[in-house]
């Protein structure tokens, strides 16, 4: 995540004439961030097997907030091009605050409270 956002944080910093460049480093924000998702839908299997679709669907379902409030609060920042200084070091706060916060509190031990139960799918249909 830290690639994607170093690549994010440059894109803030373009302006209109830098097409190319923006493009560029969007491409590569984007790509990088595919390197994310091999550890991320993996450990909500290390955390609770048996309820792992759940959990995925419950942080997802919170993580889908932010394409709501993101663009109002965008809009509301943005009123003036004068702010645009103040959303770049915002992005830029987010950013490592995140992958700070990410990095210490990230843990994928198996929990005690999903116990394994009798008949599991997996126990079911194993050949």
């Amino acid at each position: 995540m830290f690639g994607a956002g170093l690549f994010l944080i440059g894109l803030s910093y373009l302006d209109c004439t830098q097409t190319k460049l923006a493009v560029l480093l969007l491409v590569l924000a984007v790509s990088m961030s595919g390197f994310v998702y091999s550890g991320y839908f993996v450990n909500h299997m290390d955390i609770a097997p048996q309820y792992a679709g759940t959990l995925m669907g419950i942080g997802n379902g919170i993580a889908a907030i932010s394409g709501f409030v993101a663009p109002y609060v965008t809009s509301r920042v943005t009123e003036s091009v004068s702010e645009l200084h103040h959303l770049n070091l915002n992005i830029s706060n987010n950013c490592t605050t995140y992958t700070v916060a990410q990095n210490i509190l990230n843990d994928s031990h198996t929990t005690v409270w999903p116990q394994k139960s009798k008949g599991t799918v997996f126990e079911c249909c194993q050949l």
